[in-house]
C-alpha cells in the first residue's frame, strides 16, 4: 500500500508538525471538537488520529463509536487507542512497563531539584479552549501559571503545589553533558536522535552530526533502561500510542527516563532525511497491518 493513502484526522496540529514531513501528501481530514466525528466514506484508508489535545475523549465523546465502526469498515484508526498523554498517565504507564519514574512524592531529600509543570500536553495551550467542566483535574490552575517549566529545590516547594490536581512535579534528571534523547515510535518502528542542550527546556536539535540510532522491530529489542529504542518502544506499547515523539532525559548513569510522550510531535525547521525517509516507510507498513491497539487481545 502506497505511503501517501493515508487520511490524517486533525485539529489544530498540522502545519509544521512531524506528520506532515513523513506523509507529505496525506489527506487532511479536519475535525471540531464538541462536534459527532463522521466517517470519511467506507473508511477504506488508514486513517491517523492527529489530536493535539491530553485527553480527546473529552473533546470527542463518540470517539469509542467512531473507531468501532473504523474497525469494522477498515483498518482501524491509528492513535485513536491512546486515552490520555496526561504528565501522570505517563508516568503510570512507566510504572506498569516496569521503567523508571519521574514523579516525585513531597517526602524526601530537601535538597532535591524538582520540576513543577503542567500536567497537560504543551502546557494546556489547547486543552484551554475546552469548556473548563470538561477538562476536570486537567483544567488550568486558578492562579496565573508560568508555561516554561521551574525548577526548586523540594525544601522550597510551595505545600499547594502538591495538592493542585493540574500541575505535576517529577525529579528533575539529568547529566553533566546535558545529553537527552527525542525519541519517535510507529507501529513497530522506533527512532531515537540524541542532542545536547543547556539549560531547563531541551530543544532538539537535528542537524548533522546528531546521534541517531533505529530499529524497524523493536519487539526484538531486549528490555534496557538505556536504550532508548527500547524504552520509547515500551512506553509507547503501554499507552497503546501507534504514532508518537518520546522526550527522555538521561542521569549521570545513562538511564533513560521518559518525559512526555506526545501524539501530534511538532517538528519545526530542522531537519534529518533519514528520520524522514524512516518514518515514511514506517507508515506504509503500518497502513498494512493497522492499529497494534484495535482489540483487547492486541493491546499489548
Amino acid at each position: 500500500m502506497h505511503k501517501d493513502c493515508w487520511s490524517v484526522v486533525e485539529w489544530s496540529a498540522w502545519d509544521g508538525f512531524l506528520v506532515r514531513h513523513a506523509l507529505p501528501a496525506a489527506r487532511r481530514v479536519p475535525v471540531r471538537p464538541n462536534r459527532p466525528l463522521k466517517g470519511e466514506g467506507s473508511f477504506g484508508a488508514p486513517q491517523l488520529f492527529h489530536i493535539n489535545l491530553t485527553r480527546p475523549r473529552l473533546a470527542f465523546p463518540d470517539l469509542d463509536e467512531w473507531l468501532a465502526r473504523a474497525a469494522e469498515q477498515g483498518p482501524a484508526v491509528c492513535n485513536g487507542y491512546c486515552d490520555s498523554i496526561d504528565k501522570w498517565a505517563v508516568q503510570a504507564a512507566c510504572v506498569a512497563a516496569g521503567l523508571p519514574v519521574t514523579r516525585a512524592a513531597p517526602a524526601g531529600d530537601p535538597d532535591e531539584p524538582l520540576v513543577v509543570k503542567m500536567r497537560a500536553n504543551h502546557w494546556g495551550k489547547h486543552d484551554r479552549l475546552l469548556d473548563s467542566a470538561q477538562l476536570g483535574a486537567l483544567a488550568p490552575p486558578p492562579w496565573p501559571y508560568p508555561e516554561r517549566i521551574r525548577v526548586l529545590l523540594r525544601s522550597r516547594m510551595d505545600p499547594a503545589v502538591w495538592k493542585t490536581p493540574g500541575l505535576t512535579v517529577e525529579r528533575f534528571v539529568s547529566n553533566p553533558a546535558g545529553s537527552f534523547h527525542r525519541a519517535y515510535v510507529v507501529g513497530r518502528y522506533v527512532a531515537a536522535a540524541t542532542s545536547r542542550a543547556d539549560g531547563h527546556v531541551k530543544e532538539m536539535d537535528h542537524r548533522p552530526g546528531v546521534e541517531f540510532r533505529s530499529s524497524f522491530d523493536a519487539t526484538s529489542l531486549p528490555a534496557a533502561d538505556r536504550d532508548p529504542l527500547s524504552v520509547a518502544f515500551r512506553l509507547a506499547r503501554e499507552m497503546r500510542a501507534d504514532y508518537a515523539a518520546i522526550d527522555l532525559a538521561i542521569d549521570s548513569d545513562g538511564i533513560a527516563h521518559a518525559i512526555d510522550l506526545n501524539t501530534t510531535p511538532w517538528w519545526g525547521d530542522d531537519t534529518n532525511p533519514r528520520l524522514t525517509d524512516e518514518l515514511a516507510t514506517a507508515f506504509a507498513i503500518l497502513a498494512q497491518t493497522g492499529s497494534l491497539y484495535a482489540s483487547p487481545a492486541s493491546a499489548r
